[in-house]
This record gives structure tokens, C-alpha cells and sequence, in this order.
């Protein structure tokens, strides 16, 4: 739980939601739609250097981020519309300011489909409230030459065990075996309840803001 809390100035700027990846790196979104990416961020300085601007992605900037979330060397977001992002060209290493561009990547990618939330996990594998109905959905394919993997899998129960291991026998005969990890029947539903719960709580937002 660590011993105290260190203010970190947040560039003038309103944060409205934060990750952090596994290697320490802070990605933000704020209140214009666009994101923040703190770079610097080293075991003997983990609170970084400075924060640097990512734009909106789309044309001229027009999609608002609502929602992202850092892995090792990925970051995936939300947008209005429930358009789905990737962003292009991360690589998280280096402890100055020297490797700010390979920490805020090069580009935004849109992906096929449709979010409300975005979660990623170990070796950077991605999972996703869809829009509509909320399904859980997992990304195939995720490894290292294919970051941003193949396709959507809507997850039902007891299938979620069974998908893990299917992708797991068809990399073995790959060089990066441990591209993706299988989760048990019951961590597939704490990661299903956890990420619904989350939803319902963000419904609850809206409802309370429109009344």
C-alpha cells in the first residue's frame, strides 16, 4: 500500500480517467477528449519526468477518448461512437525524456467493432465490453509481430476456458508460446463481473447527470 501519496501535477489539464501498464507507464484521459502520457517514469524516479499530449484520434482529432488502457507495449482506447483504437508504435523502454515517442506511440489505428470498455491483460492480450448487449469479448491472434491481434471473441461462460486453450495450442508451434494466458472458468467470471459491474456503475453516472 506503499507509505504516502506524492502530488503530481496534472498539466493544467482535468483528468477524467488513468492507467497504468505493467512497466510503470501512465496514460490519462482528459475532460477535451484527448489523452496525456507521462513520460520519464524510471525505478529511481517511478512519478516520471513531465506529462506529453496524445491527440483525439479520427480526422482532425473529432473522436473523444472515454476510456483507454496501457499494457507492455500497447495502450487501446474507447472513443465516442464506441469506436474501438489502437494505438500504433509503443515501446516502453528507456527511463528520459529521450523515449517519449516510442512511450506515446505514432498513431491512432481504429479497430473493428464496437466498446464501452476496454481491459488489457498479461503479454498485452485484450479484452472488451462490446456495445449493445455488453458482451465480453476477447482479442485473438495477440502476440508480439501482431500487437493488435486478429479478431473479436465473444466470451459465454464456461467458453472462455476452452477459447484460451484452443489459442494456446494454435501458438505453440510459434516462437512467442506465451503470447496469450488461459484463465480458469472462475476467472473468467470475476473478469466478466468485474468489467459489468464497471458498467452499471458508469450507467448509474449518466442516469444521475441526466437527471
Amino acid at each position: 500500500e506503499g507509505t504516502s501519496w506524492l502530488k503530481v501535477p496534472a498539466a493544467q489539464r482535468g483528468i477524467s480517467q488513468i492507467s497504468v501498464g505493467p512497466t510503470g507507464v501512465v496514460w490519462a484521459t482528459i475532460y477535451n477528449g484527448s489523452a496525456i502520457v507521462r513520460v520519464g517514469a524510471s525505478h529511481e524516479r517511478p512519478s516520471g519526468v513531465r506529462w506529453v499530449h496524445v491527440p483525439a484520434p479520427g480526422p482532425n482529432h473529432v473522436y473523444c477518448l472515454t476510456h483507454l488502457a496501457v499494457g507492455m507495449n500497447v495502450v487501446w482506447a474507447v472513443s465516442t461512437g464506441h469506436k474501438v483504437w489502437f494505438r500504433k508504435g509503443i515501446k516502453q523502454s528507456g527511463s528520459d525524456d529521450s523515449s517519449k515517442v516510442c512511450v506515446e506511440g505514432t498513431e491512432w489505428v481504429e479497430m473493428v467493432g464496437e466498446s464501452e470498455l476496454v481491459s488489457v491483460g498479461p503479454d498485452d492480450q485484450v479484452y472488451m465490453i462490446g456495445a449493445g448487449q455488453w458482451p465480453v469479448q476477447f482479442r485473438t491472434g495477440v502476440r508480439r509481430e501482431e500487437l493488435g491481434g486478429f479478431t473479436w471473441l465473444t466470451l459465454h461462460g464456461d467458453l472462455g476456458h476452452n477459447v484460451y486453450q484452443e489459442e494456446k495450442q494454435r501458438l505453440r508451434g510459434e516462437a512467442h508460446k506465451k503470447s496469450i494466458i488461459g484463465l480458469d472458468n472462475a476467472g473468467v467470471a470475476m473478469l466478466r463481473n468485474q468489467m459489468l459491474r464497471s458498467k452499471q456503475s458508469l450507467r448509474r453516472g449518466t442516469t444521475a447527470s441526466k437527471s
